[in-house]
């Protein structure tokens, strides 16, 4: 549906800033209706990669066009859930449905990848949380067109609360 599709664009560009972007989506012909219209909409910022791509070594010239940002965004379909690492990725768009709690996961954590070298040599928790702040990625922003957030990776009982003393719950200081 066209009006999905540009709407599915409009709120990427509207909360992208300059973030680099990986988008899932359901299928091929939705995959490559989706970046073609982000390319109209904002020319040369979006590729594609999918099992139909031919010949295969595209795709990797693809995913260096990510890496070295002459794009801002590439879109998949049933591609880049595992091996795919490009650590300044900061913006991960669920537009399909998953049931399956792992490859969710696998998904999300395309954009929750750190930049090693930010933490590199600090040995406290707090010294990492710090210095991921100050580093050029201290976040990741997740669209979810599909609902699957529904997933609870982390409540907040498990960020403020801690039942290892006695079996009592006391805060965590973050």
């Amino acid at each position: 549906n066209p009006v999905c599709i540009e709407g599915i664009a409009h709120e990427i560009f509207k909360y992208a800033g300059t973030r680099k972007g990986i988008v899932f989506l359901p299928g091929v012909d939705v995959t490559e209706s989706v970046c073609a219209t982000m390319n109209k909409m904002r020319p040369g910022c979006a590729t594609f990669i999918h099992g139909k791509v031919k010949p295969k070594r595209d795709n990797r010239r693809r995913v260096r066009m990510i890496e070295d940002g002459v794009v801002q965004f590439v879109l998949g379909c049933d591609a880049l859930i595992e091996g795919f690492d490009v650590p300044d990725i900061s913006m991960v768009v669920m537009a399909r449905f998953t049931g399956q709690r792992g490859r969710y996961e696998q998904m999300l954590g395309r954009g929750l990848r750190l930049i090693a070298k930010c933490i590199e040599g600090i040995d406290t928790p707090e010294g990492r949380r710090e210095a991921i702040k100050a580093s050029v990625k201290p976040n990741c922003l997740v669209l979810d067109f599909a609902n699957s957030s529904r997933f609870k990776l982390v409540t907040v009982e498990d960020v403020l609360l801690d039942d290892t003393a006695g079996g009592g719950r006391k805060s965590k200081k973050l």
